[in-house]
């Protein structure tokens, strides 16, 4: 049920993707109106709302949190599928923008009451499926209603109209979800003051979980902007063969990424705890800085190879940090955290990777030097990473510590387990 909302809340976040062109050409927009509308909309919500929407989501229902999410969702894709304002879609973008990543988060809010902790990290892979396929969906789906339109001006209105009703049955099952009693508490509701004082408390782990996080999305930001044209003017290849390459290569790392991550994450707290999965986050890390270099390499064989491996070390990293941030900290302070990670992932992988990535090809002698300035932004991510989780392994065993016995007088043995509101 949580895969199915976070697959909603992300089809609508990328539902204007295969619209662009017709809805360029009905508005008479420019590309600047354009890229505000699939950037700054989608993330300067989140980054002024963060820390109220993360005390939402450890202070309220997560379920109710859900459904107005995904209700919102559904108004605003229907507002925009009927407006001919610039202004009025800028304001449907930036809804859209808090409700994505807020579905994802109270998803794995609930997750961490309804699961064992040895069982999250399988748990948060399907929500994360879940997502991907959203995104993925978006595209398909919205290019082949686009193709079956009437023809004319108004298509794209017709096709967002017609992603309002294929969103009701996450509606539906929004509905049904329930609510979760909250485990691991430190304090029940907490003042202001006592807030600032479990982060104090927690900050160290929750700087290691940011940063952590942070430097994945700023990876990711920069591949997923630069890479193309790396491969064009490397290798010579067409757009139709470099968009192909992009394809398998995104798709098959968001698969395989999360259904590696999510149970190597289980195993690890069965076999030892948070910090076992520290250990193998640095390992990833590790491993992530000879695959850092494909846009730098000579061989085009040699260069996929090393793109499908970061990209699904970095979807692994994705899945065992949100994971760990679920697990070791107080239920209070998850969807703060979480919520701060989201506004970090705007900030680094849309705002940051793709201008260092120019500054750099600059400095090294102009657009011919793209893939060694790529190879230099991934490949810093990738020690700072290695870096940020090969010194934290001790404080996430006393959290891992702290957090079993904070579940031992909480709530004993007793395991919730989802289930539906008759």
């Amino acid at each position: 049920m949580l895969c199915v909302v976070a697959m909603a809340g992300m089809y609508v976040r990328a539902e204007l993707s295969p619209l662009q062109e017709s809805l360029k050409a009905a508005l008479s927009l420019s590309d600047g109106q354009i890229a505000m509308l699939q950037g700054p909309a989608l993330t300067i919500p989140l980054l002024i709302f963060a820390v109220p929407l993360g005390i939402l989501v450890d202070r309220r229902a997560r379920n109710h949190i859900l459904l107005v999410a995904t209700v919102i969702d559904v108004l605003v894709t229907v507002i925009g599928g009927m407006t001919n304002e610039f202004g009025v879609l800028l304001a449907t973008r930036c809804a859209v923008g808090a409700c994505a990543p807020v579905t994802t988060i109270a998803a794995c809010s609930l997750i961490s009451d309804w699961y064992r902790v040895d069982e999250r990290g399988r748990a948060i892979t399907v929500v994360v499926l879940g997502a991907i396929a959203g995104t993925a969906a978006a595209f398909a789906v919205g290019g082949k209603l686009l193709s079956i339109s009437p023809g004319g001006m108004r298509d794209w209105h017709h096709v967002m109209l017609q992603t309002a009703g294929l969103m009701l049955p996450a509606l539906l099952v929004s509905v049904f979800l329930r609510e979760a009693p909250r485990r691991e508490r430190a304090q029940k509701m907490p003042s202001i003051r006592e807030m600032a004082r479990e982060l104090r408390h927690h900050s160290r782990v929750i700087v290691v979980l940011l940063v952590g996080l942070a430097m994945v999305n700023l990876a990711d930001g920069a591949t997923l902007v630069w890479t193309a044209p790396t491969l064009s003017r490397s290798f010579a290849m067409s757009p139709e063969k470099v968009g192909t390459i992009m394809g398998i290569a995104i798709f098959l790392s968001g698969i395989v990424g999360p259904l590696l991550g999510g149970p190597l994450t289980d195993l690890c707290q069965r076999s030892g705890g948070a910090h076992r999965a520290v250990e193998l986050l640095t390992i990833l890390a590790i491993l992530s800085v000879p695959c850092s270099l494909f846009g730098a390499v000579t061989t085009v064989t040699l260069a996929i190879c090393a793109l499908v491996a970061f990209l699904t070390i970095g979807n692994m990293i994705l899945v065992i940090v949100s994971t760990l941030t679920i697990s070791v900290l107080p239920n209070e302070l998850r969807g703060k955290t979480m919520t701060l990670q989201s506004g970090l992932a705007a900030v680094f992988g849309l705002g940051l990777a793709p201008i260092a990535v120019t500054l750099i090809s600059g400095g090294l002698g102009g657009p011919a030097s793209i893939g060694r300035a790529l190879a230099i932004v991934c490949a810093t991510s990738s020690l700072v990473g290695t870096l940020t989780f090969g010194c934290s392994r001790g404080m996430f065993r006393s959290a891992s510590e702290g957090m079993r016995q904070l579940s031992s007088a909480t709530h004993g043995d007793v395991t919730h387990k989802p289930g539906c509101r008759a």
